[in-house]
């Protein structure tokens, strides 16, 4: 059984245990076609809302004293590396990094091997290069799919700093892949908050 986490609040991460050499096969059904196919167990070990100021590691850095901000996320790191998880799938919104006013989906996927960021070079932080969970990626997008939703998939993104400030203090070494799933929250129409909370559901009856 795998491990996996995720970021919550302008970020949400559900930490998630995966297990690589599962035997459970999913069988999904429409009118169109019935498919039997291996899929990947996992449960949430830990789910976490934090905060993503763009110039947060470098008040942090700068500050005389320390920071409440920074307490708080040393705390939630402690909780990440207590439940050790395998996967993070963390939950934001893009901050026009990848998409814009003339092309934005209400739920995007990133389905990448790995992605860079944050792309912003404004944003006073350190650059990373993120590890992706391509199977669990897949097998989150097929199964929102047979759940009636329909997820939007990238196999390229450019990490901005929402996702990347949550990462910066609570996967610091990168060790941990990262399945990100970007929600439209800037440029309307917009998901409204009952279809948000299905999409929490949706990933937990997947997890």
């Amino acid at each position: 059984m795998g491990k996996s986490i995720a970021p919550t609040g302008d970020a949400i991460n559900r930490p998630v245990r995966y297990r690589g050499d599962a035997s459970l096969h999913r069988l999904t059904s429409d009118s169109n076609h019935s498919e039997i196919r291996q899929v990947i167990m996992a449960k949430i070990v830990l789910a976490a809302g934090v905060p993503h100021p763009p110039r947060l590691v470098k008040e942090i850095e700068d500050s005389q004293e320390p920071l409440k901000s920074e307490a708080m996320f040393r705390q939630v790191r402690q909780h990440v590396e207590k439940a050790e998880p395998d996967v993070i799938i963390e939950v934001d919104s893009d901050h026009f990094v990848n998409f814009f006013y003339n092309n934005v989906p209400a739920f995007c996927l990133g389905l990448a091997e790995e992605s860079e960021g944050p792309q912003e070079i404004w944003c006073p932080m350190p650059q990373y290069t993120v590890k992706g969970h391509v199977p669990m990626a897949q097998d989150l997008l097929s199964y929102g799919i047979g759940s009636n939703f329909d997820l939007a998939a990238a196999h390229e993104l450019r990490l901005d700093h929402s996702i990347m400030i949550p990462l910066h203090f609570l996967n610091p070494g990168m060790e941990i892949p990262v399945v990100p799933l970007y929600v439209n929250g800037f440029a309307a129409p917009l998901p409204n908050a009952p279809r948000c909370f299905s999409l929490g559901q949706m990933i937990r009856g997947f997890v």
